[in-house]
């Protein structure tokens, strides 16, 4: 499966938009998870060099691998909780990962310390919006699955920020 940097770029910004036609794109194209992947890979190295500044070179490494790690188990727990909670029968992990991997694109502003919050908190609501089209639940549903699927990675972070200071 190739990567189309133009496409991954597009579809980039109309998740950063909150563009629900690209979302319903990216959902829809199986070939698109290891764009979506590079999506992650590339935003998070982009906006780990802010963190890079601040908590040096080990916070640099661990803000990358939890991020990385992160989205696959976030997706994963994300299908899991929207199928078994909500019944629903219209997604699956790939899904996921597609629709909350583009969705990582604005954690770029982390490159500048004070606007990583802003990123984290735009690529939050691009990722809700993304369960909520892959998953065709409700906005409420999808802030849920969204929470649940969350709590691991909140764990990871504090445990490895414990580890770090």
């Amino acid at each position: 499966m190739a990567v189309i940097p133009a496409r991954a770029l597009q579809r980039s910004i109309g998740v950063s938009r909150l563009d629900v036609n690209t979302f319903e794109a990216a959902e829809a194209d199986t070939s698109a998870t290891p764009e979506a992947g590079v999506v992650v890979v590339v935003s998070s190295l982009i906006g780990a060099l802010g963190s890079l500044f601040v908590n040096g070179l080990w916070g640099f490494i661990a803000t990358i691998a939890i991020l990385l790690i992160g989205w696959f188990i976030w997706a994963w727990l994300s299908a899991f909780v929207a199928q078994k909670v909500f019944n629903v029968t219209t997604t699956d992990t790939g899904e996921m990962l597609r629709t909350t991997g583009y969705a990582y694109a604005p954690r770029v502003l982390g490159i500048i310390p004070f606007l990583g919050f802003v990123g984290a908190i735009w690529s939050l609501v691009a990722i809700i919006v993304g369960m909520r089209q892959a998953a065709e639940m409700t906005t409420t549903q999808a802030v849920i699955t969204a929470i649940i699927g969350f709590l691991p990675a909140v764990i990871a972070m504090a445990i490895v920020t414990a580890m770090l200071t």
